[in-house]
């Protein structure tokens, strides 16, 4: 008669029982498979328990949900000062164009010497903004 071997190798994770202590090994892909589904599993002495914490991928997924809510806010925050800035320039360039007029830019008055009205009536108004 012939004789037959089969060699099989298998890998396997210790965990120990939340109850009893009792330290037992599972296959890695099972005990894998438990952490990410958190059905139930068993000790040697029949205690039931399961992975109650996130699974890695879980976390993944909560990470990846709080960057994209980061880069919403982030890009929303760009366009509204971008808008800010072009309402500011053209703020700036109506002004310009007022004053360039004889328009007096802090009483609306129109002045024929606006220089020497801005001297002597707003000595406190700076055009550089300084």
């Amino acid at each position: 008669m012939a004789e037959l071997k089969i060699i099989q190798t298998a890998a396997f994770q210790t965990t120990n029982c939340y109850l009893c202590g009792v330290t037992f090994a599972m296959p890695v892909d099972l005990m894998q498979h438990r952490r990410d589904d958190r059905k139930t599993f068993y000790c040697p002495n029949g205690h039931g328990q399961v992975f109650a914490g996130k699974s890695e991928a879980e976390k993944l997924k909560e990470q990846l949900a709080a960057e994209q809510t980061r880069r919403a806010t982030a890009e929303t925050e760009a366009v509204y000062q971008r808008t800010r800035a072009d309402r500011a320039t053209t703020n700036l360039a109506r002004i310009q164009k007022r004053v360039n007029h004889g328009v007096c830019p802090c009483c609306k008055r129109t002045v024929k010497q606006l220089a020497q009205h801005m001297a002597t009536k707003h000595p406190e108004f700076n055009a550089a903004g300084e």
